[in-house]
């Protein structure tokens, strides 16, 4: 599905300050106000992903995602960063938890209406 608009999350502390803050901005728009995630948000439609991010499960599902380093949500696919951390990263059992959580994250992102 194909979301009416999108969002970035970016694990706090976990990139360099940005160089060209304005054009950052320009691109992502400005940072989420009053998000109780291990991430900074921006969005360009900022009513609308702060709507999503306070949704229950999907606050709950970010908060247990706080191993990837940023998350390109929408307009049509769901981008992820993680750095690599070891053998435990390949373990099956912790990647097929991760894939289901990220699956349950886009379907309730794809649920909020625009």
């Amino acid at each position: 599905a194909t979301l009416p608009h999108s969002f970035l999350l970016i694990k706090k502390d976990a990139y360099k300050p940005i160089a060209d803050e304005e054009g950052f901005n320009g691109a992502n728009g400005a940072v989420l106000t009053e998000l109780n995630l291990p991430f900074q948000g921006r969005s360009n439609q900022p009513e609308w992903a702060s709507r999503v991010c306070h949704q229950e499960e999907v606050a709950h599902l970010l908060s247990g995602l706080d191993s990837f380093s940023s998350l390109q949500c929408g307009p049509d696919a769901l981008i992820v960063g993680k750095p690599y951390e070891g053998d435990s990263d390949m373990d099956p059992h912790s990647v097929a938890r991760q894939m289901d959580q990220l699956a349950k994250l886009a379907a309730f992102i794809e649920q909020c209406p625009a």
